[in-house]
């Protein structure tokens, strides 16, 4: 193969082998490259995968696997600690098998590992944890280097808008269709874990910088005019208000008040005609869902593929249908067929891509890590964690909810950003998990 022919591999080549040596000698830095590089990764979607796509994935699913690996002939200290963990690793294993499906099913093998690679991206819940989980400096970093990701992310949900809004637009439907919704649910939990964050820390430059990540990640939220997000958002933020002191809530009351005054009237002075459509896209956002019939088309989607991957499932049960593996479907917004690879409904995708007895593996890990949250949201409420430790309990009790409402509605397995997210996630819990309580909750 000759290199000059495909100029993206003569950076890529060189920087795969620095960041692998950073991940055996310097695993800190091998981690901050991996948070530094997601915003570019996660929103670089345009047609077909790219050559730096292609090589970047494929970097960060060896180098995770590899460091797996080296952890475990290294170390005296195992890295499966629990059924989770073990449910985990198996998952992401057996679904490997799921080639010979979809390859029985005419899917490109390139085509189906550029899916199954994903899956892999979940992994990074173990070197998170175990570089950065050991102790309060250690979680510190591991949520400000992810609070600057989230923070790139937000500066390119807002350039892109910008980028596909004009500056001339005068009608609602413009300001609607210039949106990108892709990291939503990304923005959403930065929001969350740097609220409940907020009153963990009593540093004021601490604080400057969670109001940059919160402010950040709402303006890059309403831009992304996803109703259920937004709605979302006040039952994340319900939730966080059990665990505060009245207080605290009455601040934090007081905070997005003020905050939402100010974002209004910065609009409103920068241009008062833009304001006006924006209120207007955002009710008729939030009251469509209403209209089932010629108002909500997504929604409608969402029935009929789902509908249709049931068929699928029935005809393929244990199996599956493979990944990337197509099927038919009625397209109401475009009104015709569509043979389509994607379906919304999480829940759904998944028995029909890898077959019942995969998607109960994961199913069960989703119910094991539901109950670790609660548990976690219980010593938070006693107040007996380290600051972190509670922000990330409290931030994961109260996401939970969201958490399995995006699956519903989203496709969450087989995103970039979903995979992403859960590794982020179970780190989250798995550091709390192990981190020493400040003192014993009380028997009484």
């Amino acid at each position: 193969m000759n290199l000059l022919h495909y100029p993206e591999l003569l950076g890529i080549i060189p920087c795969g082998l620095l960041l692998a040596w950073f991940m055996i000698l310097r695993p800190q830095m091998w981690l901050i490259s991996f948070l530094c590089v997601l915003p570019w990764f996660l929103t670089d979607t345009g047609a077909g995968i790219s050559a730096a796509e292609a090589g970047v994935g494929a970097f960060f699913s060896v180098t995770v696997i590899g460091w797996m690996i080296w952890r475990m002939a290294t170390s005296q200290e195992p890295l499966i600690k629990s059924w989770f963990d073990w449910l985990l690793t198996f998952f992401v294993g057996i679904t490997f098998l799921n080639i010979i499906v979809a390859l029985a099913n005419d899917v490109e093998p390139m085509t189906w590992f550029s899916e199954w690679s994903l899956f892999v991206l979940m992994l990074y819940y173990f070197p998170f944890r175990d570089v950065w989980g050991w102790d309060e400096p250690g979680r510190k970093r591991f949520l400000f280097f992810s609070a600057l990701s989230t923070i790139a992310m937000s500066a390119l949900t807002v350039y892109t808008y910008k980028k596909n809004l004009s500056n001339t637009a005068a009608f609602a439907y413009q300001i609607w269709s210039s949106r990108s919704a892709l990291l939503g649910p990304i923005h959403l939990l930065a929001l969350v874990a740097a609220i409940a964050t907020w009153f963990e820390t009593q540093h004021r430059k601490h604080r400057l910088f969670i109001l940059l990540v919160t402010a950040a990640n709402a303006v890059a939220l309403v831009l992304t005019f996803t109703r259920t997000l937004w709605v979302m958002f006040f039952v994340c933020l319900a939730i966080i208000i059990v665990f505060l002191r009245w207080q605290q809530t009455f601040r934090l009351f007081a905070t997005l008040v003020t905050a939402s005054l100010l974002v209004y009237g910065g609009l409103m002075m920068w241009n008062p005609k833009i304001a006006d459509i924006v209120l207007t896209v955002a009710k008729n956002r939030l009251t469509s869902s209403t209209q089932l019939s010629g108002g909500d088309r997504s929604f409608e989607t969402r029935l009929n593929e789902a509908s249709d991957a049931i068929d699928e499932i029935e005809q393929y049960p244990l199996g599956g249908a493979g990944m990337r593996a197509r099927f038919t479907t009625w397209d109401p917004i475009h009104m015709a067929t569509n043979r389509a690879a994607f379906i919304h409904i999480g829940y759904i995708a998944l028995p029909y891509k890898l077959g019942i007895p995969i998607a109960l593996v994961m199913y069960a890990i989703l119910l094991v890590f539901t109950g670790t949250v609660l548990r976690l949201g219980i010593d938070a409420f006693r107040r007996v964690q380290q600051p972190m430790v509670r922000a990330m309990s409290v931030a994961m009790v109260a996401f939970l909810p969201a958490l399995f409402v995006n699956i519903f509605m989203t496709g969450f397995f087989d995103q970039r950003w979903g995979n992403v997210m859960f590794a982020l996630m179970f780190a989250f819990v798995g550091i709390a998990k192990h981190s020493p309580l400040v003192h014993p909750p009380s028997r009484s």
